[in-house]
């Protein structure tokens, strides 16, 4: 059941804890709210694409211990696989692989 609330009662049963915000204070409240509806919807656009970005970069890194395993670098699956980022930089796709040394 969807009942409308009685906001004057609330704001009387609450012993002062809660007041309506004065009128003159308003837009000032409108504006944040907006302000937050549209940070939200700026933050599920960031998210997703940072979960899509992290999804691109596992499947590259796969892709690439996949083709170098095929290749005769079997110890690429332990290996930290990571890229040159000052290659990256200027359009040149360089990887560093190294040895994983938590699982020594």
């Amino acid at each position: 059941m969807n009942e409308t609330m009685d906001w004057n009662q609330r704001v009387a049963d609450s012993k002062g804890q809660q007041m309506f915000v004065p009128e003159k204070c308003l837009e000032q409240v409108k504006e944040w709210y907006a302000k937050r509806d549209e940070l939200k919807k700026f933050v599920d656009i960031a998210s997703r694409t940072e979960i899509e970005t992290n999804m691109a970069l596992n499947t590259a890194i796969y892709e690439i211990r996949k083709y170098l395993s095929a290749n005769g670098r079997a110890d690429v699956w332990s290996a930290d696989i990571g890229f040159d980022v000052d290659a990256l930089k200027e359009g040149k796709y360089i990887i560093t692989i190294t040895e994983n040394n938590s699982i020594k």
